[in-house]
């Protein structure tokens, strides 16, 4: 083959370019009452698109809930996978945004506290005693809320009461495990209203109603099943009856 049909020929070889980045997030210290602290972060979870990874180091014994859920309300709207490093110490608020990840690293010394929030008040009677039936409703829809399938129920009421709970690194990983689970099977809290899981979750409960619509019996097999058993009864008693009847007739009389 001589070398111009070489050059001619063409090239067996199709190549795609696809662009991705990974964003390296670090939470470290008490999550602070100024949400501006962490504007940039922010950013990152606005700008990073599905092809990207962020993975988030988190080393957080806890700090302000309010701060903590606005940093997950932006966790939630990211189009990218996000991957929390768990490390030592890692408690309260900031245990609930690592959850809000959507897949962890965990290593032996990895730990995890969970309680419920803490807070204070001042006022006169009124304002104390309704500050604090408010904010105890909203302890438990936010532990609920949080640790719902990562939590046993019974774990939930002990938080509820008061109680730290603990979990070390092999405890993390079995529930973390369970925890994806289940929220697998969960409708999406992005706050999107035409989220895709939204839309997929609502078809698997439609074909599974139609599922259990088809095993339904029909009006003619419930009336057909009525008849039958209302036979069935009637003959039992009609029995019962004659027999009762048969036992008088054989009866000796009294002396």
């Amino acid at each position: 083959m001589s070398d111009i049909s070489m050059v001619n020929k063409p090239s067996q070889l199709i190549s795609k370019t696809f662009v991705s980045n990974e964003y390296n997030l670090y939470l470290h210290g008490e999550i602070s009452h100024d949400a501006d602290e962490y504007l940039e972060h922010f950013a990152v979870y606005h700008q990073a698109g599905p092809e990207d990874l962020i993975r988030l180091w988190i080393q957080s014994p806890g700090g302000s809930v309010s701060v903590g859920h606005q940093y997950i309300q932006h966790m939630n709207r990211c189009g990218a996978t996000i991957v929390a490093v768990i490390g030592m110490g890692t408690a309260s608020e900031g245990t609930a945004i690592c959850l809000a990840a959507d897949d962890w690293e965990v290593d032996e010394m990895s730990t995890f506290l969970v309680h419920g929030f803490s807070y204070g008040t001042y006022g006169h009677e009124a304002q104390v005693y309704n500050t604090a039936a408010f904010n105890k409703k909203l302890n438990e829809r936010s532990l609920r809320n949080t640790y719902g399938g990562f939590l046993k129920e019974e774990e939930i009421i002990e938080a509820l009461k008061g109680v730290d709970l603990l979990f070390d690194g092999e405890e993390l990983m079995e529930r973390l495990q369970s925890f994806k689970e289940y929220r697998a099977s969960q409708p999406c809290n992005c706050g999107q209203p035409d989220c895709p899981k939204n839309a997929q979750l609502q078809a698997l409960v439609e074909m599974e109603d139609e599922e259990d619509f088809d095993e339904m019996p029909s009006l003619q097999e419930i009336v057909a099943n009525a008849v039958k058993d209302g036979i069935a009864a009637y003959e039992k008693s009609r029995l019962a009856a004659e027999k009762k009847s048969s036992r008088a007739k054989v009866a000796k009389p009294e002396q």
